[in-house]
């Protein structure tokens, strides 16, 4: 039984479980609120900078952009929270940004809160084929006021993440 391998291969570690050590994969969370960011049409980059795994020190926690090490099959994934909606946003919009193409994982017109916190928590992910070098990174955009009023909420609800598929 392998245990220990310095080259990108799967390891069968015990009862036929394969791990791939050297696979890029990486998971972070907005370590603090981030106040006032969008809500006037702004396009917002989304830097979580509290890195949980980064497996190969591909994603960038400064800027919130994720690079490919490798030509491949990724998927990336996020779960931002939003706070301070109010009834007239005309446009929520969560993108994921790669070098060659624009994902939409969510896109609505106006929305109305249901809660009196005025806050939505939208989770996808997308699949995107890859080449080295590549990167990608998400934004939010919240239209519908003159002003800055949305904010991400942090306490573990808000994070990004992404995996080398194949």
């Amino acid at each position: 039984m392998v245990q220990h391998n310095s080259i990108n291969t799967p390891v069968i570690v015990k009862d036929n479980q394969v791990t791939h050590p050297l696979q890029c994969t990486f998971f972070a969370q907005l370590n603090a609120d981030l106040e006032n960011v969008t809500g006037d049409g702004t396009v917002f980059q989304i830097p979580c900078d509290n890195v949980i795994i980064d497996q190969n020190s591909n994603y960038d926690p400064l800027t919130g952009i994720f690079t490919a090490p490798v030509l491949g099959n990724y998927i990336l994934g996020a779960s931002i929270n939003t706070q301070g909606l109010i009834p007239n946003m005309s446009v929520y919009c969560l993108k994921c940004v790669t070098s060659s193409r624009e994902y939409r994982l969510v896109e609505m017109g106006a929305n109305i809160p249901s809660s009196a916190s005025q806050t939505l928590q939208i989770a996808s992910n997308i699949f995107a084929r890859m080449n080295a070098n590549d990167t990608a990174y998400f934004t939010i955009q919240v239209a519908g006021t003159s002003s800055k009023v949305v904010s991400l909420q942090a306490a573990g609800i808000s994070f990004i993440y992404g995996y080398l598929l194949d």
